[in-house]
């Protein structure tokens, strides 16, 4: 197998190892050893080629071992494909370099990188730069040139990568075995990382990088520069950054295993990442640690540097992470937290988080540097929480806290309190619980040993207790502060704070709300031992309760000795505490001895009385068994104590919450205190004897003091000994039958006052005692105090028995004394006076006033009842009535008796107390006493009245029933004689008269008041009652004749001095010539009636009256009071009119009584002549001019008061109003005339209707200037609520000067009668125009002249039915606005308006002027409507105008041959924008927006085609045609179209080649304003053309083109093509062919007639069988017919295809036809006849007869009535006005008899203009559906009526179909009946009432329509019209009047209940009707009468 060659060289030939034959080199034949013994190879020799087989394998030793060392050449040479895996080791280390060999056909220097690789523990490879990047490099004898190709050229399972020189990495480097290492061997080499080069190991592997300084480039990374998965990253004594800052972009690393960095620094490394500078994901075993690692200078913008995410799928403890050997130096993160560096998300961190993984941390400047978020508690904070012990200060937030193990600090809060408090470290002595926001408390708290403080941060913070929740205090302190306390638990079953060992407490600036415990006190249940304390300061208590603690409600405090409670509060710090079942609701303290030092020490607060009580605070004293009220131990006794008989006496008691129970034990709780009052709280039992020796009020409070025990002494005494003062009030004492004191009250010295008290014995058992016993030197006053069944037997009286003296006194005031007795002198009160030497009135002090004395029973045998016995001396002189005021009276006179010690008198006090000091009394059954008048001692006559009254100094004398004046008085003194009551009444005798006379020139006064004064018929007397001075008054008096003859004499005469006339009546009294009251002085009369007052002979029935004084008449009445047979009442002769005024008439006289009733003469008249009085004399005085508002109202005198202008006495015109002083404002009533130019006098003027109605009439050449002189910016001329009608306006109008305004609100103008000038005539300043209604008017002027004005504004303006030039003319500078308007011209007949023919061309599309003319104007139009103005309605020269939501609607040029012809707006230089139309021309409907736009003007709009904003013409091909005449050579060119108006028309022309279907280059354009036309109207005209003149142009044999250039030029109609015929030579042929065919015409015509007169006659034959069947067969039923009903707006071809569907064909034969006017069969069309008119009815007729010729139908009738809709929309030329108000009640008729039958009541829904038909009369018909069968008598609108034309019955109705369709009809229908579709209708389901609301909704439609004469939204189709609707928003009502504008608003409201019934709706109508004069009352009459007697015609 092998050689040797002659050159000693092995070759291996034939034998190939590693083949299936030779596996080893142990089967080689020939032994190497051998072959090679001795010899010597040469060094450049290959001595051995192997070519080694996949199967090669060798297990021995060195075959080789044997050559020769020495060999310098190769010794063996390798071929193989992969001698790495196939290879062991077969060499020594010397021999290494003598094997070569080729792999992969790769020459390799060695075989030893593929021989001898790595072994599994120790590879390793050097990297140099200076080696081949083999596959496999990286021996020392071939080392890898770089990093990269090292890495990969790893293959052992632990290998490493030995850095010889700096290099870089370019591409992301993957670990593949389970541990490799990077290092740099001699030196710290440098990395460069390129952008996209990185690190990344795998699962379960580990990479080590030692000793390298990694370098990056600048740019931005995509991706980490080191990526750990599920393995290990080690970092020994490596850099990452240089000192240049560097941006990596994306993170550093990113580990999601283990990570290990040691000795390792970061520098200026910047990162965008959100997962910040190194991201680390650990998993359970996995490591992260920090070890000596310093990070400088290293920032992330977006995320903490350093992010450590924990898996929550590990084990709480299987965490190892260490970060306590990093250092930070200067590091910066934009991340909040602010500067946080290390960021860890985790779980449980309170098991993980611990310092000794951290660094050195400052808990103050570190805070979060460090930052966490553990997913485990969802705490999201500083690590600081974790890694700093928290010390004696914890947080608490119930909002954002959590209860962690290390929750209290930075950031983390704990949530509950008991939290906050376990932590922290023991041996702290005292701990803070800081509550930072609301949390809440479920757990009992112990302090226990410390000093526990829970203290809110900011104000009361609140914390929420729950069931659990409780403080309880063992061995410790719990301080409280700044918190809020509050609950949901309903009850507790303990108290909130409980403290029963040692221990101390502070509550400070809390409260408590809501609180309840069902066993304790709800707050606080302390005992408080030695030396300890509970403080409580600030705090309040808020609806604190207990259900069941007998001690409190709140507070329950037991004190120790040496122990304290403090309660400190500034305010009141209970509110709303109450507890039914506790002693206390809010405190109670249980101390061992309770004293005022005690509770005041305790209670620190503002105390008051009124707010505390026993139910409130309370306490314990010792063993005492009764609670006590706290206030009572630290407050005085005061001055009021309280006694109640529910409490206890203990020794404290007698305060207002703790009352003493008894008398005795608060007599003795007083004992020396001065000035006490005792207050009862309730009734209390008494028995023993008390003496009060200090002054003393009981206040009784309505309570009862119950005397229960009698004395049982011998010589009993008083119950109460009064020797001091005493005040006893409210008291009600009862005294029992068994009472055998000597007295209840004995005063010894001092007073009793008793007030609103009483005394009441039990039973009727007497007793031996007087109840209040006053002894001499004492003094008694009662008042208002009662005294019942007082039965005793005492010697004097029952009730009182007092003595006084000079120096004491006796007051009784308002006191009653019911059924008392006594067998004494006197049932109630024995009075003693004590005897003195000197008596008079004075001497004693007493007052009896008010007494009721009602005693039961005689005093004695007799039958006399003494109340009141008084003994005293000289009684006469004591006894006074002014002591005894309302004490006695006339009936009971005897009850008061006295003994007279000094005359031994005992008799009635009577005679002594009747003194005159009232009234004298008088009666005609009086009696004459000298000391009558009084207590039923009348006098008997006036005389001696007068001299009683003139004894006792007295002026007033009553009548009691009846006196009779009979000779004449003089008082001489002031006298009132005045009525008792009704009865009192005052006559005379024929010598009886009061004569008011002075005395000592000292006037008088004489006064009659309540007095019935009966006037007789005869007097000796010129007067009944007269004054010759002084005053004469009547008041309230009636004054009546006794007779009806006349009497001869006055009343009342006045000389001189006064007369006053109040509230009384005079009646039925005839003179005979002189007045009632006659007067020469002042009078005063007010509120008086005179009644049925005559006088015979003479003016002035009531008053005459001269001038000598003054006249007041107010607010009295004259009924029925005649003078001479004339309604005068006064007569004032020769009175001053400086002294008159209106104030002195007030509400008695008006204007007209001021004429007629009231005469003032000026000088003294006869008794019958009246010349010289001037009966309107008066108006000037009373009723002086207004100062600043004016009245003008015309009446029946000639000519203007000099003081007109008020309302009584108003100006009767305008003229004279305006022209007055000061005048402001100028009320028309009525009507005001202006016939001069008046001048404003102020700074403003109003010129307005009386209640919104006036008329103001210019005449002549009557002008209100507004003056401009004074202050031009404050002038303002208002018109307001006038009608300025019937005005002769003959120049200037009202004008404006310069400057000031202009105001017109709310008139109306309608036929004046002449006008020559503008109405409103303005040439500065500012207008408003509000509200004006124009209407029937002629205007040869500008209506409004703005001629130079700042600004004008027009709302809401009309015009209607008026023929005005010219509406507005605004001038250069103007401001105009011009809203919500509408102007309506005037409708005359075509030949006034239709202009020449002559004039067409140069007038039909242009006119000189218009309605409105602005020139350089700023102008706007907002919801305007121009309509029927002929002469133009708007002209723009200059400025600009804007038009928006506006409407220009038949502005119609009347011409016959051009009717379309519109004159909208002309603007002929300026700016016109036209923004938004709301209908009328320029819409979809009518295109043509008829704007003319001169050169001049700027035109813009984006609704109005801009190039031809006037008209666009179109032409028809089929009607247009050329014809050629030879005769003449010329050509007639005959064009028809639509609107081919002459106005910048041209006719373009092209050559039309027929054959090539090609133009021609030749065309012409013809101007047809020059051309030879003839016949020219709108839709046709004929232009004449010689051919000479066309030959260079045109082709007289081709087809031309033909369109119209119109829009100036730019604009064009669609091309049209036109065939050319020679007509003479067509009409020549014609005339010779007629010649030939006319006899065979004739002959065939002939023919037909004889035919068809056979056929006729077969016919007639034919149809007289069919009628007698038909006849027989209506005797057993009835037939169908049918009606056919045509409308002229409806599509006839629509009918007719609807009456195919129901003939035979042969009927409607085409034919039949064809003769009927329409072509075809199946479209029938509509033929027009000769003169273009449509023939409906012709056409229906026919029909009707086709129909009638089949056997299937009886009759046919055609309906010529016409729709309201065609009614309105298209009326006839000659057409009346619309009946709108008959129209409107016939519908309503027929709603309510549709709504009264079932089969009709679902069309109320579809009430529409197109189902209303109108007759020739316009009668109202309803349309209904065609298969409805109506009987005659339940047709709803019609009953039957011979006169009609179709009587006959049971008619079906086939209504012609509307060309609206029901898109449209759906704008009626109401929209809560929803849109209608073709399977349902929208009456389907509806109730009648329902249906009903509907039609009341389509009837106020169909009532604006006719009103103004537009569809509702006609802009939009009819579903979304309804949908509008169904929003609330309404159709323009610009045109409508306000009356009939809220009838439709309320008829169209949304809400179907709130629109009126089809009745109010009815009513409404009539009353707008008679009101806007559109229907006289007649007419309201006669149309309700007609709908009556249709009603009852036909009823349903």
């Amino acid at each position: 197998m092998f050689s040797l060659d002659h050159s000693r060289t092995l070759s291996l030939t034939a034998c190939d190892i590693g083949t299936p034959t030779m596996t080893t080199l142990n089967e080689i034949c020939l032994s190497l050893a051998d072959v090679a013994d001795g010899a010597s190879l040469q060094s450049d020799r290959i001595a051995i080629v192997l070519r080694l087989g996949s199967s090669f394998s060798s297990d021995t030793a060195s075959l080789f071992s044997s050559v020769s060392s020495n060999a310098a050449g190769s010794l063996v040479f390798v071929e193989s494909a992969d001698i790495s895996s196939t290879a062991h080791r077969l060499f020594t280390d010397e021999e290494k370099k003598r094997f070569v060999g080729k792999v992969d056909g790769k020459d390799a220097e060695s075989l030893l990188f593929f021989w001898f690789p790595h072994s599994a523990n120790d590879a390793t490879l050097d990297v140099d730069g200076n080696g081949e990047d083999h596959p496999n490099c990286g021996l020392p004898q071939l080392p890898c040139r770089t990093l990269e190709t090292g890495f990969t050229s790893l293959k052992a399972t632990k290998s490493a990568l030995f850095l010889n020189s700096p290099d870089r990495i370019k591409t992301v480097l993957a670990t593949a075995f389970a541990e490799q290492t990077i290092k740099s061997k001699n030196e710290k080499h440098e990395v460069t990382i390129e952008c996209m080069g990185g690190l990344t190991v795998s699962t379960n592997q580990q990479l080590i990088l030692y000793t390298i300084a990694f370098v990056f480039e600048a740019g931005k990374r995509t991706s980490p520069f080191a990526s750990v998965s599920a393995g290990s990253l080690q970092l020994m004594s490596c850099s990452f950054g240089t000192d240049t800052p560097t941006a990596l972009g994306s993170s550093l690393l990113h580990v999601k295993g283990s990570v290990e960095v040691e000795s390792s620094s970061f520098s200026k490394l910047s990162t965008t990442d959100e997962k910040g500078l190194i991201w680390m994901e650990q998993a359970n075993q996995n490591i992260v640690s920090f070890v000596s690692t310093t990070i400088a200078c290293c920032t992330s913008s977006s995320a903490p540097l350093i992010s450590l995410t924990l898996s929550s799928t590990s084990r709480q403890d299987s965490w190892d992470f260490d970060f306590s050997g990093i250092s930070f130096t200067e590091p910066s993160s934009n991340d909040a937290p602010t500067g946080t560096l290390v960021f860890i998300s985790g779980s449980s961190f309170a098991t993980q988080i611990v310092p000794s993984r951290f660094p050195l941390i400052n808990s103050e400047t570190d805070e979060n540097k460090f930052w966490g978020f553990d997913s485990l508690t969802s705490v999201d904070s500083s690590l600081l929480v974790y890694l700093v012990e928290i010390g004696s200060e914890v947080d608490v937030d119930g909002k954002k806290g959590k209860d962690i193990a290390y929750c209290g600090h930075f950031g983390v809060a704990c949530q509950t309190i008991g939290k906050g408090i376990g932590r922290g470290t023991a041996e702290h002595a005292s701990k803070q619980i800081n509550i930072q926001d609301a949390t809440k408390m479920d757990e009992r708290i112990t302090p226990n040993s410390i000093t526990l403080s829970i203290v809110g941060e900011t104000g009361q913070q609140p914390i929420s207790v729950l069931e659990e929740g409780q403080f309880e205090i063992k061995n410790g302190k719990l301080v409280l502060s700044s918190l809020s306390f509050e609950t949901d638990v309903a009850s507790f079953a303990r108290s909130l704070i409980a403290l029963h060992t040692a221990g101390s407490l502070t509550i400070t600036s809390c409260s408590f709300t809501s609180f309840s415990s069902s066993t304790s006190p709800s707050v606080l249940s302390a005992t408080i031992q030695p030396t300890q304390s509970v403080t409580l300061s600030n705090t309040s208590f808020i609806s604190c309760n207990s259900t069941a603690s007998t001690r409190s409600g709140v507070l329950d405090v037991t004190l120790s000795e040496g122990s304290t409670f403090t309660l400190t509060h500034s305010t009141k710090p209970f509110t709303s505490c109450s507890s039914p079942k506790a002693t206390a609701n809010q405190i109670f303290i249980s101390s061992p001895s309770l004293s005022p030092s005690v509770i005041s020490s305790c209670l620190q607060f503002v105390w008051t009385k009124t707010s505390t009580s026993l139910a409130d605070f309370a306490g314990k004293e010792g063993d005492h068994p009764v609670p006590v009220p706290l206030f009572l131990y630290f407050s005085s006794l005061g001055e009021e104590v309280f006694i109640s008989n529910d409490s206890c006496d203990v020794s404290v008691c007698g305060f207002s919450e703790y009352p003493c129970a008894s008398l005795a034990a608060l007599h003795s709780r007083i004992g020396d205190t001065p000035d006490t009052t005792v207050t009862f709280r309730t009734s209390i039992d008494h028995s023993a004897e008390l003496t009060f020796t200090e002054d003393t009020t009981l206040a009784g409070n309505e309570q009862h003091l119950v005397i229960k025990e009698t004395s049982t002494s011998e010589t009993p005494n008083s119950l109460f000994t009064i020797r001091a003062n005493m005040s006893i009030e409210q008291l009600f004492v009862e005294i029992p039958s068994t009472f055998q004191h000597s007295s209840l009250l004995q005063c010894q010295s001092g007073s009793l006052e008793m007030s609103n008290c009483s005394l009441t014995q039990k039973d009727s058992t007497p007793i031996p005692s007087t109840l209040i016993q006053i002894l001499s030197g004492s003094s008694l006053s009662v008042s208002k105090t009662f005294f019942t069944r007082v039965i005793s037997s005492n010697e004097k009286a029952g009730v009182i028995s007092a003595i006084i003296t000079e120096s004491t006194y006796f007051l009784l005031n308002n006191n009653t004394f019911a059924s008392c007795s006594c067998s004494g002198q006197a049932n109630a009160i024995f009075l003693e006076l004590e005897n003195t030497t000197t008596v008079h009135a004075d001497s004693f002090d007493y007052l009896m006033t008010n007494l009721v004395l009602d005693s039961s029973s005689s005093n004695s045998d007799t039958e006399i009842e003494i109340d009141v016995f008084v003994v005293g001396n000289n009684l006469d002189k004591t006894m006074t009535s002014t002591k005894w005021e309302n004490s006695f009276s006339r009936e009971k006179g005897s009850s008061l008796w006295g003994e007279d010690t000094a005359t031994g008198l005992n008799i009635s006090l009577l005679p002594y107390l009747v003194a005159l000091e009232g009234p004298v009394e008088i009666d005609d059954d009086g009696k004459g006493f000298e000391k009558c008048g009084h207590f039923f001692l009348f006098c008997n006559s006036l005389e001696l009245g007068l001299r009683r009254m003139k004894d006792a100094s007295v002026d007033t004398m009553k009548v009691m029933e009846r006196i009779t004046a009979t000779t004449q008085l003089e008082p001489q003194c002031d006298l009132c004689i005045e009525g008792n009551d009704e009865s009192s009444t005052l006559s005379f005798s024929l010598d009886g008269c009061f004569i008011n006379s002075p005395k000592d020139a000292t006037p008088s006064k004489l006064s009659f008041s309540s007095l019935a004064i009966i006037v007789p018929s005869e007097s000796s007397h010129q007067s009944l009652f007269s004054s010759l001075s002084g005053t004469l008054s009547f008041t309230s008096c009636t004054i009546t004749g006794s007779s009806p003859n006349p009497i001869a004499f006055s009343l009342i005469s006045l000389t001189a001095g006064d007369l006053i006339f109040s509230f009384t009546h005079s009646k039925s009294m005839v003179l005979q010539s002189t007045p009632l009251l006659a007067s020469s002085g002042s009078i005063t009369m007010t509120n008086d009636n005179f009644t049925s007052i005559s006088r015979v002979d003479g003016l002035g029935c009531v008053l005459e009256a001269d001038s000598s004084g003054s006249i007041l008449v107010q607010h009295s009445l004259f009924v029925s009071c005649m003078s001479n047979s004339t309604t005068n009442w006064i007569h004032l002769l020769g009175a001053d009119a400086n002294t008159l005024n209106k104030e002195n008439w007030e509400g008695t006289l008006n204007a007209s009584s001021l004429r007629s009733s009231v005469l003032l003469s000026t000088s003294t008249p006869s008794a019958s002549s009246v010349s010289d009085i001037d009966p309107h004399s008066l108006l000037y005085e009373f009723y002086p001019r207004v100062e600043h508002r004016i009245v003008v109202q015309k009446d029946s005198t000639n000519e203007d008061h000099a003081l007109c202008g008020s309302p009584e006495l108003p100006c009767l015109s305008v003229d004279t109003s305006v022209g007055l002083t000061k005048v402001r404002t100028v009320e028309i009533n009525g009507e005001g005339e202006v016939k001069t130019q008046m001048r404003m006098d102020g700074d403003f003027l109003t010129i307005e209707g009386h209640k919104k109605r006036g008329v103001v009439k210019m005449v002549g050449k009557g002008q209100i200037v507004n003056n401009v002189f004074d202050d031009p910016d404050t002038l303002l001329l208002s018109f307001v609520s006038l009608d300025l009608s019937r005005s002769t306006l003959e120049e200037g109008g009202i004008v404006v000067n310069e400057n000031g305004e202009v105001k017109l609100d709310s008139n109306t103008v309608s036929s004046l009668s002449t006008i020559r000038s503008s109405l409103v005539q303005l040439t500065g300043g500012q207008a408003v125009v509000l509200n004006l209604t124009l209407s029937g008017l002629s205007f040869s002027r500008t209506v409004f002249d703005f001629s130079s004005f700042d600004s004008v504004s027009l709302f809401e303006v009309s015009t209607t039915n008026c023929s005005i030039e010219k509406f507005v003319k605004a001038a250069e500078g103007t401001r105009f606005s011009l809203k919500s308007s509408s102007f309506v011209g005037s409708n005359t007949s075509p030949s006034e308006n239709e202009e020449k023919e002559e004039d067409l061309q140069e007038n039909v599309c242009d006119w000189p002027d218009s309605f409105v003319f602005l020139i350089n104007t700023t102008s706007s139009f907002e919801s305007v409507k121009f309509t029927h103005h002929t002469q133009g309605a708007v002209k723009v020269d200059g400025g600009s105008l804007t038009v928006e939501g506006s409407i220009f609607h038949d502005n119609a040029v009347v011409n016959s041959s051009f009717p379309s012809v519109r004159r909208n707006i002309h603007c002929v230089s300026g700016e016109l924008t036209m923004e938004t139309l709301s209908g009328g021309d320029g819409t979809k409907d009518f295109p043509s927006a008829w704007i003319k736009v001169e050169e001049g003007c700027e035109f813009s709009s984006l609704i109005v085609d801009a190039h031809a904003p006037l008209f666009v013409p179109t032409l028809l091909p089929s009607l247009s045609k050329v014809e050629t005449n030879k005769k003449t050579a010329q050509k007639t060119v005959k064009l028809a179209g639509k609107l081919l108006i002459p106005c910048g028309l041209s006719l373009e022309v092209f050559e039309w080649n027929e054959r090539s279907k090609t133009e021609t280059d030749k065309s012409t354009e013809i101007s047809l304003a020059t051309a030879n036309i003839q016949n020219w109207n709108e839709t046709s005209l004929e232009l004449i053309l010689n051919e000479s003149s066309l030959s260079n142009t045109l082709s007289v044999e081709h087809e031309w083109q033909l369109r119209l250039v119109f829009g100036d030029g730019v604009a064009e109609t669609e091309w049209i093509t036109v065939k050319q015929s020679r007509a003479a030579e067509k009409k020549a042929q014609t005339t010779e062919a007629m010649k030939v065919l006319l006899p065979i015409v004739i002959s065939v015509i002939a023919a037909l007639a004889l035919f068809t007169i056979i056929v006729c006659v077969l016919c007639c034959r034919r149809k007289a069988k069919q009628s007698e069947e038909k006849q027989n067969l209506l005797n057993q039923q009835e037939l169908d017919h049918v009606e056919v009903k045509v409308d002229v707006e409806e599509s006839m071809n629509m009918m007719v295809d609807r009456f195919s569907n129901n003939f035979p064909p042969k009927t409607l034969s085409e034919s039949k036809l064809e003769n009927a006017g329409f072509t075809g069969n199946a479209n029938l069309t509509k033929k027009e006849d000769e003169e273009g008119e449509e023939e409906p009815h012709k056409t229906a007729q026919f029909l009707c007869e086709a129909m009638k010729c089949d056997g299937s139908f009886e009759m046919c009738v055609v309906d010529t009535r016409h729709s309201l809709h065609t009614r309105i929309h298209k009326p006839a030329p000659n057409a009346p006005p619309l009946p709108r108000f008959q129209i409107a009640f016939e519908i309503i008729e027929g709603l309510k008899r549709m709504s009264k039958e079932d089969t009709l009541q679902r069309f109320l829904s579809k009430l529409n203009p197109h189902r209303i038909l109108l007759g020739t009369e316009d009668q109202v018909f309803l349309k209904v559906e065609e298969t409805a069968a109506v009987p005659p008598d339940k047709h709803p609108l019609h009953p039957p009526n011979a006169n009609e034309p179709h009587p006959t019955p049971h008619r079906h109705h086939l209504d012609a179909i509307s060309s609206y369709d029901n898109d449209n009809l759906q704008r009626w229908v109401a929209p809560e009946l929803g849109e209608t579709d073709k399977t349902r209708d929208t009456a389907e389901g509806r109730s009648k009432e329902d249906l009903v609301k509907a039609s009341v909704f389509s009837l106020g439609l169909v009532l604006l329509e006719m009103e103004t004469g537009i569809v509702p939204f006609g802009e939009i189709d009819g579903i979304n019209a309804q949908r509008q609707l169904g929003t609330g928003t309404r159709p323009n009502m610009t045109d409508v009047g306000a009356e009939m504008k809220d009838l439709i608003s309320e008829c169209l409201d949304v809400d179907k209940t709130a629109r009126p019934t089809l009745s109010t709706v009815e009513e409404r109508l009539i009353e707008i009707g008679q009101k806007t004069e559109q229907l006289t009352s007649g007419e309201a009459e006669s149309i309700q009468d007609q709908l009556k007697k249709r009603t009852a015609a036909a009823p349903i």
